[in-house]
């Protein structure tokens, strides 16, 4: 059985016009690997998301012993999705207040209950650092 292998590359001749090779109409683009060696054609359908990729764009390719297919997200795409709305930042800033209230109630849990075991800051995050990930895993926060 073979291992799949992630491939790091620059674009570097885009999309072909649509041909019909005799299973419908197929597109190809040329990567070149980062790392060297040869180019890499990766074939799609024309409605593929390597129809949209750029000359010099750097992609991820996975390679799973007979084809190569695109499996990074392209940076243009994931910043549309980080738009946020005023409530959904309202949201974020209250989650993260109420986080923080939590690490610091359990700082000065850790701090108090370990009062002479654990006198350095070091040991102090630890050990709060510790008491804040098992609260998150036993309430679902």
């Amino acid at each position: 059985m073979s291992s799949a292998t992630l491939i790091a590359g620059k674009v570097k001749y885009t999309a072909s016009t649509p041909k019909d090779y005799g299973h419908g109409e197929r597109i190809n683009v040329v990567v070149t690997p980062i790392d060297g060696g040869d180019d890499i054609k990766v074939w799609g359908k024309p409605d593929d998301a390597i129809a949209s990729l750029t000359k010099g764009q750097q992609v991820t390719l996975l390679y799973d012993g007979k084809s190569y297919k695109l499996v990074a997200e392209q940076p243009t795409q994931v910043k549309q999705q980080l738009a946020l709305t005023p409530e959904q930042k309202i949201a974020i800033a209250h989650y993260v207040t109420e986080q923080a209230d939590l690490l610091k109630f359990c700082w000065i849990t850790a701090s108090e209950k370990l009062d002479n075991l654990a006198a350095e800051e070091e040991s102090i995050r630890c050990a709060a650092a510790s008491l804040y990930i098992a609260a998150q895993r036993k309430f679902g926060l």
